[in-house]
């Protein structure tokens, strides 16, 4: 599966280290730039402010087949438009810092939400490789 994170601040740093602890190699990239952003992933999460969510939402193109994510409390999923009909939430209830990045992610309750049945448990699947709730 190939993953996008877009973003570089707290969340985006914790979750990038969650999945390469399971051997997962996300792709990072700066939601300022979207410089190398890959319009081939399966899996657009993004990490970033919310007042810039919905800017960045619609600067990215890429398949229609892909899923794409935030990780905001507080965004609904509405905030992503019809040209991405596969999109979901995946919020992470816990404080984050780059400087001291979580040691073991697996305990961090995750909350899932999804536009349908199966982007539901292809969230609930990537979310079981890095935490058990």
């Amino acid at each position: 599966m190939k993953i996008v994170l877009i973003g570089q601040g707290n969340v985006a740093v914790n979750l990038q280290l969650a999945f390469r602890r399971q051997g997962i190699q996300p792709e990072m990239v700066s939601s300022r730039t979207l410089e190398g952003l890959r319009e081939d992933a399966d899996l657009y999460i993004y990490a970033v402010a919310d007042h810039a969510l919905r800017e960045v939402i619609e600067r990215v193109h890429a398949d229609e087949r892909a899923l794409h994510v935030h990780t905001s409390g507080t965004m609904p999923i509405e905030v992503f438009g019809a040209d991405k009909p596969h999109a979901g939430i995946f919020y992470a209830f816990q404080s984050f810092s780059k400087e001291k990045p979580l040691e073991d992610f697996s305990n961090v309750p995750v909350f899932i939400e999804a536009r349908n049945g199966d982007d539901l448990t292809a969230i609930y699947s990537f979310a079981q490789c890095i935490t058990h709730h």
